[in-house]
Formats: C-alpha cells, structure tokens, sequence
C-alpha cells in the first residue's frame, strides 16, 4: 500500500530533511540511529488508524464525535481514504445519519468520507441554523466549504429580511387602530384575520431557533 503524502517525505526523491538523513544512514552504513518522523496529529486518533491499517480490529475502541473528527483529519491530511473508507462507512456513517447536534463536526466527516447525503442535510441544517452554529464548523473543514456556506445563508437571511420586513409594512397596524379579531377558519379564504394568524404562526415557526435576528421587533409585531 503506497501513501503519495508519506512517499514524499521519505521517499527515495524526497528532498526534506527526514528522507536525506535516511539515506545518508543506508549510504554510510555506519549504524546511524533511525530517522524519527514526528507526527503533531492527535495520538489517539494515531492509534485508532494505525489499528485499522495493521487489522487490529479488536483493539478499535467505541468512537465519539471527537474521534471521528481527529481520523477524518488525519484521513484527509494523509491522503488515506482507500484504508479508512471501509472502517468510517461501517462506524462513522451510521452514527451521522441519526445524528441530532453536533453538524458542524459532521459536515467535515461527511465532506472527508464522501457522504453525499450525510453532507447535504447537515449543510441544511448549519444554513438554517442561528450564527453560532456556523461558527462551531470544524477548523478542519475546507474554507471554501465554510464560505460557500455561510454565502448561502446570508443570501437565505437576506432574501427572508427583505420579504418580511415587507409583508411587516403591508400588515402593520396603523396608530389609533384597534388590532383585529381572528376569526380564521379552514372555510374562509382569503380572509384578512385569516392572513393575520397564517403570518404569526409562520414568524413563531421561524422564531423557534431559526433565521430571525435580523429583523426588527416592529416588523416582527406587525406581523403576528
């Protein structure tokens, strides 16, 4: 199995320092203490791949959101893919696909492993989602990823603002009058106090976690 990122560390064309000094020790033959490759990855997502790549699938422990973020990264760092394809289709794919939190660190497992599905509903649900949860995107995820993202929703955000800021106007209830009696009924159509209580419940429904701090209070009064 041949890995293009380490072959360009050590490899025999290699020009960085681990791999001169590697064949320095061969060309000597004077008994040169081994090259040491130092790793700044995470040691226990190390352990977990390594695992995977010798077979050792009894060693594999349960995996937590944070693992599974720190062997995405590695995977993607060292091009490893085709070793950990099998092992993120079988422990990592099933977990995202019931995931309820955490779609931030799901987006770069996705996006890393190829999940299509996996990557299009949590990219929903970060797009429809307040600011904060844009901001807990993994720091591993590509930022033409994030920038895509966040491009998306503030055009969403802004497209929303602007047709209920709007709908707000056309509804809001002038000085002096009083507010109207909802009367709304599945028979009635197009009725006005039907069109009051269809406007509110759409506004509650957004205003459950989703899209609504950038429209002013008056707006948002004048529509429920």
């Amino acid at each position: 199995m041949t890995f293009r990122v380490f072959n360009s560390m050590i490899g025999p064309k290699s020009r960085f320092q681990e791999a001169i000094k590697l064949r320095r020790s061969y060309i000597s033959g004077l008994g040169d203490p081994p090259v040491v490759v130092a790793l700044d990855d995470d040691p226990d997502a190390l352990e977990y791949i390594f695992n995977v790549l010798h077979h050792r699938q009894e060693r594999l422990p349960e995996v937590d959101q944070p693992l599974m973020v720190a062997v995405a990264a590695i995977c993607d760092k060292y091009e490893l893919h085709s070793a950990l394809q099998p092992v993120a289709d079988r422990v990592f794919l099933p977990l995202g696909e019931i995931a309820s939190e955490g779609y931030g660190d799901w987006l770069f497992i996705a996006y890393v492993f190829g999940y299509e599905d996996l990557f299009s509903k949590v990219s929903q649900e970060v797009i429809l989602s307040n600011q904060e949860t844009i901001s807990t995107i993994s720091v591993y995820t590509p930022q033409k990823v994030t920038e895509m993202l966040i491009a998306k929703r503030t055009l969403i955000v802004s497209q929303l603002v602007e047709r209920l800021i709007s709908i707000g106007y056309e509804r809001m209830i002038k000085p002096g009058e009083p507010r109207p009696t909802v009367k709304c009924k599945a028979t009635y159509s197009g009725d006005t106090m039907c069109e009051f209580l269809q406007f509110g419940h759409f506004v509650g429904t957004l205003a459950s976690g989703r899209l609504l701090e950038n429209i002013p209070n008056k707006i948002l009064c004048g529509l429920s």
